[in-house]
């Protein structure tokens, strides 16, 4: 079976509630009173009127030549094809021009235009056009028999019962049922003057009680004689055999091979050779030399792997004190000005492309551009994150793109903690960037927002 098309059962013919009668502009729709059906298939019309009554004939469909039969009955047996909603029912708000259809929405989208309907839901355009494809079991051979309402009591009643008729048998049934006319009178006022309307209605009736039709669809009810037919119960396949819960747990608990290895994968991520940080260490903020908190001193970067990201500038080891200050984090407020405006050399295995574009994802986030769009927003975001770099201690950079990979993790962590909130990023108005530990309320560090010298 191919999946992606939809099942479809041939139209034999149509079933017809009224035809064109002569007028003084040449022609005019009439309603009837009993069935009209009509087929390119003379054998079936006289098959119908073998059955319904009537007299088959001749008919020109706009050029093609069709046959006709006007029967005596007001009722067909019919029967519902199953899955009905699907195989044989369809409604759209239709509008047609020269026998071409230029409307067909649902009432939310048009789907000849591709466009949203645009009709006024209180003094619409297009006509309610409700199709209906049913069975005739009198009559021999395989096929549909359509129906076509444009009334609006048709619409929301066909709707009504097919809804109904599926709810109680299901979608595999094939349901017994008469389709019959009902001719119906409407009493309105209208311009002050009280008038009748006559019309009719195509009304879905039972052949069977609705416990019946739960029957069929259950498979245990014995064959229904109606008029002289028999209607047999509906065979059921049997059910597929389910997989148990116990069975499905095991199957999630159970080892899994390995997955094959491509022969274009990328090559495996080198280690850092840098030992995993303790916890404590990273929630607490500890300097790895001291053991003692970040608090409010001066920081610097670790120049050793293995430990916290940030030591204490003071601690034993650190580089002499005649390194430019510029490499200090959080020294009380000293301006660019007063630090080394020298470009570190770059060193170690450049920022790979992962870490580019978390920098480059998690700085969004961190600095909200407010009213600023494209490359404005852009433009502020290089600014503050430039900035921030020289809190870290990477100064002298004039893109973000300079960063090495150790710098870039470094930058990364600073990020994450102004997202989540552990850090706070203000700049007042004269642009003095200020970054602070929500928690304890210190003052991590102040710069100058950097200039966009681009």
């Amino acid at each position: 079976m191919i999946v992606d098309i939809q099942r479809r059962i041939r139209e034999v013919g149509r079933i017809r509630l009224g035809s064109q009668v002569p007028s003084r502009n040449g022609s005019r729709p009439k309603a009837l009173d009993t069935f009209r059906l009509t087929s390119p298939d003379r054998a079936v019309i006289e098959a119908v009127a073998a059955i319904y009554g009537g007299t088959p004939q001749e008919w020109d469909n706009n050029g093609s030549t069709q046959y006709e039969v006007f029967t005596t009955s007001p009722m067909l047996r019919i029967a519902l094809p199953p899955n009905p909603s699907d195989l044989g029912w369809s409604q759209f708000y239709e509008q047609w021009a020269k026998g071409y259809c230029t409307r067909r929405c649902s009432g939310v989208h048009d789907e000849i235009r591709e466009a949203p309907c645009d009709c006024d839901p209180d003094n619409r355009t297009c006509k309610p056009t409700s199709r209906l494809s049913v069975l005739l079991p009198d009559v021999a051979g395989l096929g549909v028999w359509r129906l076509e309402s444009h009334g609006w009591n048709a619409a929301v009643e066909l709707a009504g019962a097919i809804h109904l008729i599926e709810a109680l048998a299901g979608a595999a049934a094939i349901v017994p049922a008469r389709l019959r006319i009902d001719a119906r009178q409407q009493k309105l006022i209208v311009k002050g003057k009280p008038e009748t309307r006559d019309f009719i209605v195509p009304v879905i009736d039972l052949d069977v009680s609705i416990t019946g039709v739960q029957s069929l669809a259950a498979g245990t009810a014995a064959p229904i004689e109606v008029d002289g037919g028999n209607w047999g119960a509906v065979p059921q396949l049997d059910a597929p055999v389910g997989l148990t819960v116990e069975s499905q747990l095991a199957a999630l608990d159970a080892p899994k091979p390995p997955a094959k290895k491509r022969a274009n994968a990328a090559a495996p991520i080198p280690a850092t050779r840098t030992a995993p940080r303790k916890a404590a260490e990273v929630d607490a903020q500890v300097c790895s030399k001291c053991g003692k908190a970040y608090g409010a001193e001066p920081l610097k970067k670790n120049p050793e792997p293995g430990g916290s990201r940030f030591i204490h500038a003071h601690c034993p080891g650190t580089e002499p004190a005649s390194q430019p200050a510029g490499d200090v984090v959080g020294d009380g407020g000293t301006s660019s000005s007063q630090r080394s405006t020298a470009k570190p050399p770059v060193s170690g295995r450049a920022m790979t492309g992962a870490q580019h574009a978390k920098v480059m994802a998690v700085s969004a986030k961190a600095f909200p551009a407010g009213e600023r769009r494209g490359p404005e927003a852009d433009a502020w975001r290089r600014r503050c994150t430039l900035t921030l770099c020289e809190m870290l201690g990477i100064p002298g950079l004039t893109s973000r793109a300079e960063l090495n990979s150790q710098q870039a993790s470094t930058l990364i962590d600073a990020l994450v903690q102004i997202e989540a909130g552990a850090w706070s990023w203000e700049v007042d108005d004269d642009e003095t960037c200020k970054l602070v530990d929500v928690a304890e309320g210190e003052v991590l560090g102040t710069e100058p927002l950097r200039v966009d010298d681009r």
